[in-house]
């Protein structure tokens, strides 16, 4: 009978002192790499704060909202001074008032006008770092709390259709709040250019 030979057991592979440099220095340079990726990842995630976007339905809908009919307008300004009055305590400025119509006296042209629209999702609202801006639970309306604004004018610059007024002498900021249901503008107005229609 053949005698089987045990296997040979194979010597270790013997490895240079360069290769060995080589190899180690490949090795603490990957793992400096993964530590330099998570400490950024870590040090990213610390510096980016946790803010959630808000959405449509992160704010309930304003019931209505005030609506201005151009055609109907006979550029009386009625609607900015009474708003401005119950604004400002009394002060009759239609440029400070929550609605604001621009026309031309020359050709009687009106050229612009500027109203809240009680958006959905208030870029004013998300704008305040002070948040003085708060929602009517009656109206819906988003209202500006000038006990609690700076006059920093964020709201007024995030506002995408210009609806909010800065008073300088008072260094506050005001919109349309819809007179908390009975929105004396549109009750005033003589002509019936303004109405209340669903919010935005």
């Amino acid at each position: 009978m053949a005698k089987v030979k045990p296997e040979e057991k194979k010597k270790p592979k013997e490895i240079s002192r360069r290769q060995f440099l080589k190899s180690a220095e490949r090795v603490a340079g990957g793992a400096a790499l993964g530590s330099i990726a998570l400490v950024g990842a870590g040090a990213a995630e610390a510096a980016a704060p946790s803010v959630a976007k808000a959405t449509p339905s992160s704010y309930p809908a304003a019931k209505s909202a005030v609506s201005y009919n151009s055609k109907a307008c006979d550029m009386c300004m009625v609607c900015g001074a009474i708003c401005s009055m119950r604004a400002w305590s009394g002060e009759s400025n239609p440029q400070l008032g929550g609605i604001k119509v621009s026309f031309d006296n020359m050709y009687g042209q009106i050229l612009d006008s500027r109203v809240c629209r009680q958006c959905i999702a208030p870029s004013c609202m998300q704008a305040c770092a002070e948040e003085a801006i708060t929602i009517d639970p009656t109206t819906g309306a988003r209202v500006i709390d000038q006990k609690k604004c700076t006059g920093c004018r964020s709201c007024e610059k995030a506002c995408p259709f210009g609806a909010v007024v800065y008073n300088k002498a008072a260094n506050k900021c005001f919109k349309c709040d819809l007179c908390a249901g009975d929105a004396l503008c549109v009750k005033h107005c003589p002509s019936g250019a303004l109405s209340l229609v669903g919010g935005a």
